[in-house]
C-alpha cells in the first residue's frame, strides 16, 4: 500500500539522516513525494512529514514541465511503457497554466504564496490537481519541455 511505502520511506530517511547536524537538507524527488499535505496518491508523504516536523522551516519547490515526456515508475512493465507524454500524466490545469505563462523557450518561477492568497480570496473553482499543487508547494518552476533521463552505462 502507499501508506506502508511512505512509512518505510520515512523510517529510512530518519535512519540515514539521524547523524546529520547541519541545519539544512535538500531533497530532490518527484513532486507528489515532496509536497505538503496529501499527495496525488492520497497519502501524506515525506514532504508533508518534514513540513510538520519543522513548521515554517521547509521550502517546497515543485518542478513541472508544460510539454514533452517523463519516465514513470510502473512495476512489472517493460521500459517502453514507462516513458509517458506529459499531457497524459499531468493535470490539465498545470499544463494550461504553464503554457500561458512560459515565454517562448523560457522557464518561469512562480511564488505560489502570492497567488494562493489571491485565489483563496476570489473563491475561484480550480482544477482539483492544480488546487493541490498550489496548496502543496511554496513555489513552482515551470519548464517548457521535459526529456526523460536515461541510464548511463
Amino acid at each position: 500500500s502507499n501508506e506502508l511505502r511512505v512509512k518505510k520511506f520515512i523510517e529510512l530517511f530518519e535512519m540515514q539522516t539521524s547523524a546529520i547536524t547541519e541545519s539544512k537538507i535538500m531533497i530532490k524527488m518527484g513532486a507528489s513525494h515532496v509536497m505538503k499535505g496529501t499527495s496525488f496518491y492520497g497519502v501524506k508523504d515525506i514532504g508533508n512529514y518534514l513540513s510538520e516536523k519543522n513548521p515554517g522551516k521547509t521550502f517546497h519547490l515543485g518542478i513541472f514541465p508544460a510539454d514533452g515526456f517523463q519516465n514513470m515508475y510502473i512495476p512489472f512493465r517493460d521500459e517502453s511503457s514507462k516513458r509517458t507524454q506529459i499531457s497524459s500524466t499531468f493535470s490539465k490545469g498545470i499544463i494550461n497554466l504553464a503554457r500561458r505563462v512560459i515565454p517562448g523557450e523560457g522557464y518561469v518561477v512562480i511564488d505560489v504564496d502570492s497567488i494562493r492568497k489571491e485565489i483563496s480570496s476570489s473563491k475561484t473553482d480550480l482544477d482539483p490537481d492544480l488546487d493541490k499543487i498550489l496548496e502543496g508547494f511554496d513555489a513552482i518552476l515551470l519548464i517548457p519541455q521535459s526529456t526523460p533521463n536515461t541510464i548511463i552505462e
